[in-house]
């Protein structure tokens, strides 16, 4: 079955037909939610607390943008209201990108010589990466996770965060400018 029929067995009563889209789509929720909450555990529940809401919400998808794209919204929403529901940081243990586990599609230092000083530099330098991502706005910090996590082009992102190709692209230039100036003012210091 393609993505409507299952979409439509599941309206029709077929709740087995979820189980697919949940399938289909799993990995591409998890991602989203770990570039939000970076911990695997966090992002799991709120993986399954995405695809309990859309499953509720399905009768409400109407076909205008793609369900991978509803599904975006979603995961997105849903990870930045957990975000500000434990009023903690977004972007948190951005040094989660160089465990080895790998869950979030971040690669590695490729040196497998890396020394004992050089593996602390790269965690320093992820945690003032961390801190200064916070400091971004919130669009700012979607769109760059989107861009940068995801890797998805600007058009999807535009559809995702309900905006234009050119305010994606825009966000995206302030957030690296943003990052660039306040990165380099420590190594000014």
């Amino acid at each position: 079955m393609n993505e409507n029929e299952l979409i439509t067995s599941v309206l029709n009563g077929n709740t087995n037909a979820f189980g697919p889209l949940v399938t289909r789509y799993q990995e591409l929720v998890f991602n989203t939610c770990m570039g939000f909450v970076h911990n695997a555990d966090e992002a799991n529940d709120l993986t399954q607390d995405v695809f309990i809401r859309a499953f509720e919400k399905l009768s409400q998808f109407n076909h205008q943008a793609s369900f991978s794209t509803w599904l975006y919204r979603i995961a997105i929403n849903t990870s930045l209201n957990a975000v500000r529901s434990k009023k903690s940081q977004l972007f948190q243990r951005m040094g989660s990108w160089f465990e080895t586990e790998n869950k979030a599609g971040f690669e590695m230092p490729s040196d497998q010589n890396l020394t004992p000083e050089s593996l602390m530099l790269t965690t320093e330098q992820s945690a003032l990466v961390q801190k200064e991502l916070d400091k971004l706005s919130e669009k700012q910090r979607v769109a760059f996770v989107l861009s940068r996590c995801e890797n998805l082009p600007q058009k999807e992102i535009a559809s995702i965060m309900q905006i234009s190709e050119g305010a994606v692209e825009s966000l995206i230039k302030r957030a690296k400018t943003n990052l660039a100036k306040n990165i380099s003012s420590y190594f000014k210091k």
